[in-house]
């Protein structure tokens, strides 16, 4: 391979530089002398009885050299011992000048030593493109592999890996670091490679939230067990995270109230009291938590939150959380239809992630710009955002649709080269080594070698095939779910598009009475948008949770037509529909409430019970309400629209609208659904 060493320089090049370096040197030790003797930077800059740093930038011989590296080891080793960190643009130029001279005078061995120390600037601004290059190379040089700074190399690059999400590569570096390892007489298994934490992630970014809750739980198991309290927090958050990710509401509440349980009665009365990044952690759990607020329609509460995160997240610098919290707060706005406070703080969330670059964040910001535009009937604009933030989407999917991404997991969860098994072999070995008997051992282990090597021939065969189909139904299984889920994305944004639409003309129009006609189809779309929504939060392809449907459906009606005395109490058994069923109960239920909402409670208060339960394999809806009643004299099918759509509905459904007055307005429909996974 090319080691980067050059030789026969230009001598006028290397005066040229010698000039400059005179320069830099100069400029440097200025700077020093007019800081404080007894700073930090007098003592490693300047010089200092325990750090013999080179005198000049430029290095000339093996003397200056051999200085160089002393002084990057100090910066390295002792001080990142000591957690003080002081890798600034002199070590980097100094580490420069030693390639210029190693590259005409020096060697190999040389060389990479110095590449090793350059790596950790990159790694310690996190520029992890630059640091992973220099890793690789490192990690493929045969005169580096055999030096124990390898080893810190391997462990670093999976860490630029996993904050930089190349979770293809991250998996594909294992047989390498399992090797190199091995060369220095340490044998790592992938739980130990890849630790429970970094496998949730991984399985979070690639859309798998099963797969992230199953290692989240692991992972929270031997935090438990460890008991140090910012961890275990922290996994209940991730936990959380991963929950709400899946659509699954009262789990991911449950592990978000734990978090912050750990943190306000065990944490923080060990400590003291917060300390700042406790307290940090702390604020970035709440607004995790007031996520909820917006979903059930709760802006108010939700507000305060994300403001007081990020004050604190600004004080450390964290861009991509930055740019969410802008984004968080827009979306609230946007929802209160306060448009020129949502256009301001998306403005902000684009800006924060042109330095982040974290592209799942960025599909949503594109997407609330789209709809703000529209809102402001700028259709063209809206289009053009709305239409950047698919094409974002699209990426992402095809990166982890690729062959990379799902070859490199599956071939990561199926492999069956075990390193455990290796570790045992070499402990045979040992032991044969020390028997009395090694003549007779060797002979019974030749014989038995040969045996077991046929028919490990047999079972490898035959293990190789089970592989690759188990790996070609992985791959399928994980592309046939991305793709069912982007399906049901775009029916969303699509319908939400559609209202948006409806939205502006409801404005132009002067007939209230067609003007409530748009607004009713509106909140129809809404409830068929928030069946795909659901789907495409959750890992099945047409499952719905009714108790989550129904109640989100109730939230946004409730927001559309606010009636603060009015009180919604719910009843509903666990029950899984299909999407066929889901979408004309939930246009069901809207028109039922809606229906309450206008003619129901003549003093503005009342309530409203929904009632859902199984009997056996039917499914009993029952709504009802304690308003004035609906009229004797009217008939469904002359009378009114409503009652006549939610007729048809139940027709769709298999079964008959049956409604009557009884302390109220009554409705029952009793169906069955084609899942079968209900009674």
């Amino acid at each position: 391979m090319n080691s980067g060493i050059v030789h026969n320089k230009p001598t006028t090049e290397r005066n040229a530089f010698t000039f400059t370096a005179l320069l830099r040197t100069l400029l440097l030790t200025f700077a020093g002398l007019f800081l404080n003797s007894h700073s930090l930077y007098a003592d490693i800059v300047l010089g200092s009885d325990s750090v013999l740093k080179p005198k000049t930038i430029e290095v000339n011989n093996e003397k200056q050299f051999d200085d160089l590296i002393e002084y990057a080891s100090y910066l390295v080793e002792y001080q990142r011992y000591k957690r003080q960190f002081f890798l600034d643009s002199t070590y980097l130029f100094y580490l420069k000048s030693g390639l210029r001279w190693v590259n005409e005078n020096g060697n190999k061995q040389q060389y990479y030593l110095l590449r090793f120390y350059e790596s950790k600037y990159y790694l310690e601004y996190s520029r992890y493109g630059s640091y992973i290059a220099i890793a690789n190379e490192l990690i493929n040089a045969d005169e580096f592999i055999k030096n124990k700074k390898v080893l810190y190399i391997l462990e670093e690059l999976k860490i630029a890996y996993l904050r930089s999400k190349k979770y293809a590569d991250l998996l594909q570096l294992y047989p390498k670091y399992y090797e190199i390892n091995k060369l220095h007489d340490r044998i790592i298994s992938k739980e130990e490679y890849l630790e429970h934490k970094d496998m949730s992630y991984i399985h979070y970014h690639l859309f798998n939230y099963e797969k992230a809750i199953e290692y989240g739980r692991k992972r929270l198991k031997e935090e438990l067990n460890s008991g140090i309290l910012i961890d275990i927090s922290s996994s209940y958050n991730d936990l959380g995270i991963f929950f709400q990710a899946a659509g699954n509401w009262d789990s991911a509440l449950k592990y978000y109230d734990k978090s912050i349980d750990v943190l306000e009665n065990q944490l923080f009365p060990s400590e003291g009291g917060p300390t700042q990044w406790s307290n940090n952690f702390y604020l970035v759990v709440k607004s995790n938590r007031a996520d909820y607020y917006i979903e059930t329609g709760q802006y108010e509460e939700a507000l305060p939150h994300y403001f007081r995160e990020l004050v604190t997240i600004k004080k450390f610098k964290s861009v991509s959380h930055i740019a969410k919290c802008y984004y968080l707060i827009a979306l609230v706005y946007y929802k209160q239809n306060k448009l020129s406070l949502s256009q301001t703080y998306v403005d902000s969330s684009i800006y924060s992630n042109t330095i982040s670059d974290n592209p799942r964040i960025m599909v949503d910001v594109y997407n609330l710009q789209g709809l703000i535009h529209y809102a402001n009937q700028r259709i063209e604009e809206g289009e053009k955002w709305s239409q950047k933030s698919r094409n974002l989407y699209d990426s992402i999917l095809h990166s982890i649709v690729s062959m990379d991404y799902i070859t490199a997991s599956a071939q990561y969860e199926v492999e069956k080269k075990d390193a455990e098994l290796q570790l045992a072999e070499q402990k045979v070995i040992t032991q044969k080594n020390r028997t009395l008997y090694i003549t007779v051992g060797l002979i019974g282990l030749g014989i038995t070698a040969v045996i077991l090597f046929f028919f490990y021939r047999k079972v490898s065969k035959d293990k190789k095939v089970i592989s690759k189909q188990r790996q070609e139904a992985i791959i399928a299984v994980a592309e046939k779910e991305v793709l069912i889920k982007e399906i049901h994305h775009r029916v969303k944004n699509n319908l939400q598009i559609v209202s948006g639409l409806l939205d502006l003309h409801s404005n132009k129009l002067r007939d209230e009475r067609i003007s409530h006609a748009v607004q009713e189809a509106q909140r129809s779309i809404h409830s068929m948008a928030l069946v795909h929504q659901l789907l495409y939060k959750k890992n099945t392809e047409s499952i719905i949770d009714l108790r989550e449907y129904i109640s989100s459906l109730l939230a946004s009606v409730e927001q559309s037509q606010p009636m603060p005395n009015v009180k919604s109490h719910l009843s509903i058994d666990p029950i899984q529909l299909s999407i066929d069923s889901a979408i004309p109960i939930g246009l069901i239920t809207t028109e039922l409430i809606t229906n309450t909402f206008k003619h129901a409670f003549v003093e503005g208060e009342g309530d409203i019970y929904i009632d859902i339960k199984t009997d056996g394999n039917l499914i009993r809806f029952w709504y009802r309400d304690n308003g004035k009643g609906i009229s004797n004299e009217i008939s469904i099918n002359k009378d009114t629209l409503g009652l006549r759509l939610v007729h048809l509905l139940a027709e769709e459904l298999g079964s008959k609208l049956h409604y009557f007055n009884e302390n109220g307005f009554n409705a029952k429909i009793d169906f069955t659904d084609s899942t079968g996974l209900n009674g």
